[in-house]
């Protein structure tokens, strides 16, 4: 949600790497109306509109209208390494593993031990030369690459994740991964290691090293055995460290001060899916329902604003209708006054996690298929409207995170258990025969 690069970067632009993804991110929404079954390939546009963002063997994050201001700038050809690992995993859903294949190999070929996997690059010109690095988007890659069996540079990631993990005794972060490297202040880069844990992050993590020992089981016993000590342990840390037992809802993270308390829906919900799949299900629905009480919003519409540069959105409107769904953050310290807008990405993340936990939301998966109309490319809306500057930058745009969020979230029911996304410990054994 999450949502810096070179000097010249304009400030809407800055954010972007800074922030998309690690709260993931928050980042990212919306598109055409579907059913919570998914369609046929052919007829699907949310599956048009991902492969209509393929651009020399990069996935393209956001669809810019040609009316923005920002549409003659880098974010045009902008790909977020968690969007094109997010957008692999769902070809290979839906079985379009050329596609797959191709995304995956074209950014494999900068992934080094040194560095991981940087934030983002551009489709034109490769790396944005600076070392940008999260833990997120380096355990999203990786848990694509494993996704589709290609197990030897999600190796190399696993490596590059080690260097990253605490391992001390007398520190409060023991067993946990920091944030990664480089920052952004005062529109200033910074090569900097990041300290801070991240909660997100090391879910991310906690998958990606979970599937990889599964994987390597039969072939590479020695290195599988080390990546799933590391799952077991980075298990029970995440919620001995950072879940909060009096709120029942995950903290943020966790810096070399104490905790960091804030609470993004994003954790919220993804941590509702980790203690799904980790046998922790009465937990799971306490983080769901502090997502709700504290985050849902209702009657929101989608409107065109064009005399405001902070909520500029010049294209996409939906008259006369309005939706429900989940906003990213809540009122603090760091976020004052937060937007009260519908993040798609967020709000997808929800109703993956309340299947999950067999809680029914007709409306809000009413609302959301309704939501994704409001399109003209066939992708999904990263935000009901668009708001900035920074902490928030959000976007009525298309938006290749929110469209494979979607088609993750309406192919939750056709899927075989070990096959879908962050699926459970028991399902994810049949990894070792696969």
């Amino acid at each position: 949600m999450k949502n810096s690069r070179e000097s010249n970067f304009n400030r809407r632009s800055i954010y972007f790497l800074k922030i998309l993804l690690p709260l993931i991110l928050l980042s990212c929404a919306s598109q055409p109306s579907i059913s919570s079954t998914p369609a046929p390939l052919t007829t699907d546009s949310r599956v048009d509109f991902l492969n209509s963002q393929i651009n020399k063997g990069w996935m393209i994050s956001f669809k810019l209208p040609s009316c923005d201001p920002l549409a003659v700038s880098n974010l045009k050809t902008r790909s977020f390494t968690y969007d094109v690992a997010l957008s692999a995993i769902v070809f290979k859903m839906l079985g379009q593993d050329e596609k797959a294949d191709r995304l995956l190999s074209t950014i494999e070929t900068f992934i080094t031990a040194e560095n991981g996997i940087e934030f983002s690059y551009d489709a034109n010109d490769g790396p944005l030369g600076m070392r940008y690095v999260r833990t997120g988007a380096v355990s999203w890659l990786g848990y694509a690459l494993v996704y589709a069996d290609r197990l030897k540079h999600a190796q190399i990631l696993a490596e590059f994740l080690l260097t990253r993990r605490v391992v001390s005794q007398g520190d409060s972060r023991n067993g946990l991964f920091r944030g990664g490297f480089g920052e952004i202040k005062k529109e200033t880069f910074n090569d900097k290691e990041i300290e801070w844990i991240s909660t997100e992050h090391n879910i991310d993590a906690y998958f990606f090293f979970r599937d990889l020992g599964l994987k390597l089981s039969n072939t590479h016993p020695q290195n599988a055995s080390r990546y799933s000590a590391v799952a077991r342990d980075l298990k029970d840390r995440i919620v001995d460290t950072l879940w909060n037992p009096e709120g029942r809802y995950f903290y943020r993270g966790l810096n070399m001060q104490g905790l960091d308390r804030e609470t993004p829906l994003d954790v919220q919900t993804w941590g509702a899916l980790f203690l799904t799949a980790t046998g922790h299900g009465e937990k799971a629905r306490s983080a769901l329902q502090f997502a709700r009480k504290h985050f849902l919003l209702k009657n929101v519409s989608v409107k065109k604003e064009l005399d405001d540069e902070q909520k500029f959105n010049c294209q996409y409107e939906c008259k006369n209708t309005s939706f429900i769904g989940f906003k990213p953050y809540l009122a603090s310290p760091e976020y004052k006054r937060p937007p009260d807008l519908i993040w798609t990405e967020g709000s997808y993340g929800y109703s993956l996690a309340a299947k999950r936990l067999g809680i029914a939301e007709p409306e809000l998966e009413s609302s959301l298929n309704q939501l994704e109309s409001c399109n003209l490319y066939g992708g999904v809306l990263q935000t009901t409207e668009t708001r900035s500057p920074i902490p928030y930058e959000f976007h009525a745009w298309e938006s290749t995170a929110s469209t494979s969020w979607s088609l993750i979230d309406s192919l939750e029911s056709s899927l075989p258990e070990h096959r879908k996304l962050w699926t459970s410990d028991k399902a994810s054994k049949l990894l070792s025969s696969n």
